[in-house]
């Protein structure tokens, strides 16, 4: 008898073709609840989630048979990996699929927040006509440090490369990673240098609000600031803080402490809307830095292929 395989969000058709065609009886729940899900997670040796299903204690314990859980994408937060691994579940994510999608991302952000992009558009709507305070600054004329030197964040350094920028980087957890185009870095570095500063972190403990009023005021310099990451590894109100006191002089953020954005109208989410509103420094998107036709096909691919080579996970 095949081993069966739960997808339980929508993904590219490549996966599920994958997985049949390697051994698996691959199957469908796009939409699953969560306790729809515990009911008959029992039945499956393997779990495809994205980012909507919770895989926790609960989930795990009830799984009786399941030996993976593959994550559609890069953040594993929805998963207890800790649980997983004393129960002897591989944990299985494809990073690699959309890091050039969030890296074209955040360097249309900062050309557009550099050269006013954003922000004379808005002013043309309002019927402005504005050419000389609009004047921008050349991406490559600046220091770009960024945090967290994975997939993304390696991918970012790539692109900016072409552009000649001088490009810091720190990763408390990486080394020897420099090279001819990224000068790998301390923190400390990244804030006495950076004009620009891009966020690529993980969202964990360690992570959660990392990004403060404190930490932001360790840069020498008034900085741009990206987030494509997790939203909540930002303190909003905090960051808010310093775009209105022009520390930090324009930001970009894909991500948000709370998502879906106007899901529930919180403090963060109406100070948020307000400022947006009320200046022209400020670039929100909904989440969809990682979203592109080509990285859609690229994360069910990449996630075939590494359920397909790794040897525990045996048909």
């Amino acid at each position: 008898m095949k081993k069966k395989v739960l997808i339980v969000e929508k993904c590219h058709d490549i996966l599920f073709d994958q997985l049949n065609k390697i051994g698996y009886d691959c199957e469908r729940k796009v939409g699953i609840t969560q306790s729809d899900l515990e009911k008959i997670i029992d039945q499956y040796y393997g779990l495809v989630v994205r980012s909507k299903i919770k895989v926790d204690k609960t989930l795990i314990d009830l799984g009786k048979k399941l030996q993976f859980v593959a994550r559609v994408g890069s953040g594993m937060e929805l998963i207890d990996t800790t649980y997983a691994s004393s129960k002897n579940i591989e944990c299985i994510n494809s990073p690699e699929g959309n890091k050039d999608s969030v890296a074209e991302h955040v360097v249309g952000c900062l050309i557009s927040l550099l050269k006013n992009i954003h922000k004379s558009s808005r002013e043309l709507e309002r019927g402005y006509w504005v050419r000389k305070d609009n004047r921008g600054i050349e991406l490559g004329a600046q220091t770009v440090g960024i945090i967290g030197f994975g997939n993304t964040g390696s991918a970012l350094a790539e692109k900016l490369s072409g552009f000649n920028c001088k490009i810091l980087a720190y990763d408390k957890y990486k080394c020897n990673f420099g090279d001819e185009f990224v000068l790998e870095s301390k923190l400390d570095d990244i804030f006495a240098e950076s004009d620009i500063v891009s966020v690529h972190l993980p969202l964990n403990i360690e992570t959660h609000q990392i990004i403060n009023e404190e930490f932001l005021n360790n840069f020498h310099k008034k900085i741009y600031f990206v987030n494509s990451s997790r939203g909540p590894i930002v303190n909003t109100l905090q960051l808010l803080k310093l775009l209105t006191s022009g520390k930090i002089v324009g930001a970009a953020l894909d991500v948000f402490e709370f998502e879906p954005f106007f899901e529930e109208k919180n403090e963060q989410e109406k100070e948020l809307l307000k400022y947006y509103k009320a200046n022209d420094n400020l670039i929100l998107t909904p989440h969809t830095a990682g979203l592109t036709t080509d990285s859609y096909f690229k994360l069910a691919n990449i996630l075939s292929q590494k359920i397909a080579k790794n040897g525990n996970l045996s048909i």
